[in-house]
């Protein structure tokens, strides 16, 4: 299963459930001196594509022997990019992983942190510790505790828009195994937020505008998500 669609019958969660590469990928998402190796099951491969498709897609990556992906850091999470919306919603928290085992939200955040002078204000170099904490609970999978971080971190800096990002995206895509914070209306809102407070920081900080671009989109999924779980309400007998 690919793509959410109304006629599929399904639920956001059990969407999520049923193409749940968090629980697919046999060999958790593992950080190395070179590189990451997924190892991909027999059920993904038949979402996604054959053996030959997979190395004609992803080349030298792909071992088809022993049905793997193995690339540097930058290309997975370019690679994966790509493919998340032609394939799964359900790569995002994937996707933050990746982007936290880079130090990509890392950067971003210092140079936030220079152009507003975040050391200079406690409250918001609490927020920041927060946030880190929250990252780095994320990249574990200890989805509750990273959004309880988040949430605490948002308490003092309304504004960070990053923060507001990851809090939408856990409440539209978190759950795994053992938990699960999936809240459609809690995601609506606080990705409006993110790419508002975006969109106020691209003056300064040209990357805030990808940022706000990503933030709209999950808020149009979170949307189209809430009005189909209201359509299969009407529609039960």
């Amino acid at each position: 299963m690919s793509i959410y669609y109304r006629e599929s019958g399904l639920t956001w969660k059990q969407y999520l459930q049923a193409d749940s590469f968090v629980q697919d990928i046999t060999g958790e998402i593992k950080r190395s001196g070179k590189g990451v190796k997924m190892a991909i099951s027999n059920q993904t491969r038949n979402i996604i594509a054959s053996n030959d498709a997979l190395a004609r897609r992803f080349g030298e990556g792909f071992d088809s022997v022993n049905s793997t992906l193995e690339w540097g850091f930058e290309r997975v999470a370019d690679e994966i990019s790509a493919l998340r919306a032609a394939f799964s919603y359900g790569m995002g928290l994937v996707l933050e992983q990746l982007r936290i085992q880079q130090r990509t939200l890392g950067g971003i955040l210092d140079r936030l942190d220079a152009i507003h002078e975040t050391l200079l204000f406690p409250r918001l170099t609490q927020a920041r510790e927060l946030s880190r904490s929250g990252m780095e609970r994320l990249q574990r999978g200890l989805l509750p505790e990273a959004l309880k971080d988040f949430l605490e971190s948002a308490e003092k800096n309304e504004t960070d828009f990053l923060v507001q990002l990851q809090i939408g995206k856990l409440y539209l895509y978190g759950q795994n195994p053992t938990d699960n914070v999936i809240n459609l209306p809690s995601a609506e809102k606080h990705l409006r937020l993110a790419a508002r407070y975006a969109n106020s920081e691209i003056q300064h900080l040209p990357d805030a505008a990808k940022f706000c671009g990503e933030a709209f989109l999950h808020a149009a999924i979170s949307c189209y998500a809430q009005a189909n779980e209201k359509w299969l309400a009407k529609n039960v007998d």
